[in-house]
C-alpha cells in the first residue's frame, strides 16, 4: 500500500506539472496539499459538510442507492464494492475536511448517481415469476405513476405545513396555526403509498411493485432535483437562506455594474477607462464587477480617495470626507444567514422552499460617490 500511494503521488505530480516540464503547476500541488492539511488541523464548519449537502439536496439519491444495494447484497459485483467505498471514503473524509464547500459533495454525490442508476437499471428488468399473474409490460409504469401522483401530493401538504411551521408566533409546535387540508393530505398520501404496494403486489408480485415504485422515485426524485437545484443557482441564487451557501451575492451587484457603465458613457465616451477609487479587497466580488475598468485603483485608506471623481467605498463609511461635494447611492452587494437562527421546527420549510423566519442575519453594502461635477454631466479634465 505504501508503494501504491508513492507511485499515485509521483503520478498527480507529472501530470500537474506535464511532466515537470511545467513548474508552475508543483506550486500548485504544494498549495493544494497544504490546505489539505490545514482543512484537518485547522478544522472549522459544519462537520461532515460535503455529506450533508448532498443527502440535503439529493435525498431519492440516496433512497435510490440504498434500495439497488439492498436488493444485491448477495451478489455484489466489483463495481458495487468500488461505488459502495467511494461513498464510504467520501463520508469519512468530509467528516475531517470540516471546512469543505458544498462542491465537495460531488466526491459523494458522483458514486451514488451510479449506484442510483445500477438500481434503476435492475427496476426496468421484466419479471419472469409465474407464482403470480404475468405482468404486462405498462404495469410498472403504471405503479410509478401512481408514486409520482403520490408523492406530488405528499411534498405539497408538506411544504403547506412547513409554511405553518416557519410562521408560528413563538416559535413552538403548538402555536404552529396548520391548515387542515395539509395535515389530511399527508395522512392521506401516506395510506395510498402503503395501501397501493399491497394492491399492485397482490396482482403481479411484490418485486413488481418495488421495480414501479423505483422507477417513480428516480422519476420524480429526477425532476425535484432538477427544480431544487435551478432555484438555488437562479432564482434564488441571491438568498442566502440555504445550505449550499449562508452568503449569497445581491442583485444589486448587477445595478452597481449597470451604473458605473452608465457613467462611463458620460466620462470616457462608454469605454471602460474612467478612473475609479475602490476601498476594497482586489480579489473580491467588487473586483470581479470592475474586471473592465482598466484604471481601478484599490486602496486601502480613505483618504487616498480624496477629490477623486469616481469612489467605490464600504457603506461602514457612512459619510467619509473626501474634500468636495458628492452625490452617493448605496448598494447591497452580499447577505449572510446564521443557521443558528433557525428553529428545529423550521426544518420542513426551510428544506422544502428555502424559507426561515428572518431572511438575513447581515449584509454588506457598498456607496458609489461621484464628484458633484462628475454627477451633473461634465467631462472629467
Amino acid at each position: 500500500s505504501g508503494l501504491a500511494l508513492v507511485v499515485a503521488a509521483l503520478v498527480v505530480i507529472a501530470l500537474g506539472t506535464g511532466f515537470l516540464i511545467y513548474p508552475a503547476g508543483l506550486s500548485s500541488i504544494g498549495a493544494s496539499f497544504g490546505a489539505s492539511v490545514r482543512a484537518v488541523i485547522q478544522p472549522k464548519g459544519i462537520i461532515g459538510y460535503g455529506a450533508l449537502v448532498s443527502l440535503f439536496y439529493e435525498p431519492f439519491m440516496w433512497a435510490l442507492a440504498a434500495a439497488g444495494l439492498f436488493a444485491r447484497r448477495y451478489r455484489f459485483t466489483a463495481v458495487d464494492r468500488f461505488l459502495l467505498a467511494w461513498v464510504l471514503v467520501g463520508i469519512v473524509v468530509s467528516l475531517f475536511v470540516v471546512d469543505g464547500s458544498a462542491d465537495h459533495a460531488l466526491w459523494i454525490s458522483v458514486p451514488l448517481a451510479v449506484l442510483a442508476a445500477r438500481a434503476l437499471e435492475q427496476a426496468l428488468v421484466p419479471d419472469n415469476s409465474t407464482i403470480f399473474i404475468a405482468a404486462p409490460t405498462w404495469s410498472r409504469w403504471l405503479i410509478a405513476t401512481s408514486v409520482i401522483g403520490v408523492f406530488c401530493v405528499f411534498t405539497l401538504a408538506l411544504q403547506s405545513a412547513g409554511r405553518a411551521l416557519i410562521q408560528a408566533p413563538e416559535g413552538t409546535l403548538a402555536s404552529a396555526n396548520f391548515q387542515p387540508d395539509s395535515i389530511i393530505l399527508l395522512l392521506i398520501a401516506l395510506l395510498f403509498l402503503v395501501i397501493g404496494f399491497f394492491l399492485f403486489g397482490s396482482l403481479w408480485g411484490n418485486r413488481v411493485a418495488w421495480q414501479g415504485i423505483a422507477i417513480g422515485l428516480a422519476l420524480f426524485g429526477g425532476l425535484t432535483s432538477l427544480g431544487g437545484g435551478w432555484n438555488v443557482a437562479v432564482t434564488n441564487a441571491g438568498n442566502p437562506v440555504a445550505f449550499w451557501h449562508s452568503t449569497a451575492t445581491d442583485d444589486d451587484t448587477i445595478l452597481l455594474r449597470q451604473t458605473l457603465f452608465e457613467v462611463a458613457k458620460r466620462q470616457s465616451s462608454g469605454l471602460p477607462l474612467m478612473p475609479i477609487t475602490v476601498m476594497s479587497p482586489p480579489d473580491g466580488v467588487i473586483a470581479w464587477l470592475l474586471r473592465d475598468f482598466t484604471n481601478a485603483d484599490f486602496v486601502s485608506d480613505v483618504g487616498d480617495a480624496v477629490g477623486d471623481e469616481v469612489v467605490l467605498l464600504p457603506g461602514s463609511l457612512a459619510a467619509p470626507e473626501l474634500g468636495s461635494s458628492y452625490v452617493g447611492q448605496d448598494f447591497v452587494v452580499s447577505r449572510s444567514w446564521d443557521m443558528a437562527t433557525m428553529n428545529l421546527i423550521d426544518l420542513p420549510g426551510w428544506w422544502t422552499q428555502q424559507q426561515a423566519r428572518s431572511a438575513w442575519t447581515g449584509e454588506e453594502r457598498y456607496n458609489l460617490w461621484l464628484r458633484q461635477d462628475v454627477y451633473e454631466g461634465i467631462p472629467v479634465g
